[in-house]
């Protein structure tokens, strides 16, 4: 059971009085993480109201087909912050992840249906408490739109290898398709690049994507139709197109 003189410092439940604490005490189930634990993941049922008691957790904006390391963080919730308002919001999924990220953290989760419960008894009760979290989203969401902007974005270097044989082969057009593909979705992180022959003559044209961290791809018989494929499935979601890589002999 929660500790009532902490509950008094919780920001969504600013503006009651202690016999309202004292109904929402009753409710409240306190859990302990450990760091990189997950409390929840996205487009999960959203069933609880979450209040951080000790220690730092984490919203991440994770990004299609990297790991968590690479993810970015959204916001860090410390001690009397809440998480967990799309309990009250249809469709009533957790809309991003949350990790803990000290060495260990102490959260409360109410259930979504015993506060309803008591908001329905108490009117009065609930309009406050719905108010504060209302004033909780505008700040996270906020935070959201300003981080949006900063989220550091990986580097992807695209190297279309140019040769005789491979320009012949159709080079010059796949440069310029992936070209086109980049101004399209305006991903100013996406380098394109010419480089000579890789030796590989029999699969030309061969095009190398690398992403900072993983391993390059070397994609052969590219052409400016399976750009499209490289571009919107690799380059930005992280799926590798393996029907298009050069087999090592």
């Amino acid at each position: 059971m929660a500790d009532f003189d902490f509950l008094k410092n919780v920001h969504v439940f600013g503006g009651l009085n202690d016999e309202q604490l004292m109904a929402l005490r009753d409710g409240c189930v306190e859990k302990a993480f450990h760091e990189g634990d997950k409390l929840f993941d996205e487009g999960e049922e959203a069933n609880h109201l979450w209040i951080v008691v000790d220690g730092t957790v984490e919203v991440r904006f994770e990004l299609p087909g990297h790991e968590a390391p690479q993810a970015n963080t959204v916001s860090i919730i410390s001690s009397g912050q809440t998480i967990g308002w799309s309990s009250f919001v249809p469709p009533y999924r957790y809309s991003l992840p949350v990790y803990c990220t000290s060495r260990n953290c102490k959260v409360i989760k109410i259930k979504k249906d015993f506060l309803l419960e008591l908001f329905e008894k108490d009117s009065r009760m609930g309009y406050l408490v719905m108010s504060n979290i209302a004033s909780v989203i505008s700040i996270m969401l906020r935070q959201l739109q300003e981080s949006a902007v900063e989220f550091p974005q990986t580097t992807i270097d695209v190297t279309v290898h140019l040769s005789t044989c491979g320009i012949a082969a159709g080079a010059r057009k796949v440069l310029v398709a992936f070209y086109d593909e980049v101004d399209r979705a305006g991903s100013s992180h996406v380098h394109v690049k010419s480089a000579p022959c890789i030796g590989k003559c029999s699969s030309e044209p061969n095009v190398t994507v690398a992403i900072a961290g993983e391993e390059p791809v070397l994609y052969g018989k590219v052409t400016p139709e399976t750009v499209k494929a490289i571009f919107s499935e690799h380059i930005l979601k992280g799926l590798v197109q393996m029907e298009l890589v050069v087999r090592e002999a």
